[in-house]
């Protein structure tokens, strides 16, 4: 359901005990547009004026205990449906893509035996901890897949997390992205895109370089 994929989008995957609320559902309504934005933004940036790329931040991951105790966090129906009240179908669905999205990365903990009586995995490296912590911030704000196509350090994982756990969402997406650089082609000044872009572009559509631009033609999506 859009609706419990864009009300997950504000409130994230590990919301407060606040959240979601009235003003979540009402916020939701402009996440299409302001994702939307982005990709236009980025499409068109590299041709603007005193374009500056900005910079990959590197957030540190939280320990291994904390991140996995956050992976396992079990999600109430019966809450979060008094915190969307009138809309039954809305809080069932939210409930159940906020524990999809917990299972998705609680599955993707690599779990390795050591050797001994005891049932004990050996502990993540570094490497494993911060690319697990960056697939939980996806998503839990979807709005860093944007930031990092800014930076140009979106890598794949990071785009099957966000397409895996918002399909609907990203099925709006896609075909707002292939009008806008339909528009962009059109043009009869800056009217391309740059071998950097085309990389990108082919990550966050799970293309090959070369064809990103070759999107399909828009088509009608059910909002």
């Amino acid at each position: 359901m859009l609706a419990a994929e864009t009300l997950a989008a504000v409130t994230g995957v590990f919301p407060s005990e606040s959240h979601p609320n009235a003003d979540d559902v009402l916020a939701s309504s402009t996440i299409v547009s302001e994702y939307v934005s982005r990709l236009r933004r980025w499409v068109h940036a590299p041709h603007r004026e005193g374009y500056a790329r900005p910079k990959f931040e590197h957030v540190p991951p939280p320990s291994e205990k904390r991140l996995e105790a956050k992976f396992a966090e079990k999600v109430d129906p019966v809450e979060i449906s008094v915190r969307v009240p009138g809309d039954d179908a809305l809080a069932l669905a939210y409930a159940d893509l906020i524990a999809t999205a917990r299972k998705y990365l609680a599955d993707k903990w690599p779990h390795i035996p050591m050797p001994g009586i005891k049932a004990q995995s050996f502990p993540l490296s570094m490497e494993e901890l911060n690319d697990l912590n960056m697939l939980a911030r996806v998503l839990d704000d979807p709005r860093v897949v944007f930031d990092w196509m800014d930076s140009y350090s979106l890598s794949i994982p990071m785009v099957e997390a966000f397409r895996s756990i918002f399909p609907e969402l990203n099925a709006i997406l896609d075909n707002e992205l292939a009008q806008i650089l339909a528009s962009k082609f059109a043009q009869t000044v800056n009217n391309t895109i740059t071998w950097e872009q085309d990389e990108m572009l082919a990550k966050y559509l799970g293309k090959q370089p070369g064809e990103a631009v070759k999107l399909d033609e828009p088509k009608a999506v059910a909002k």
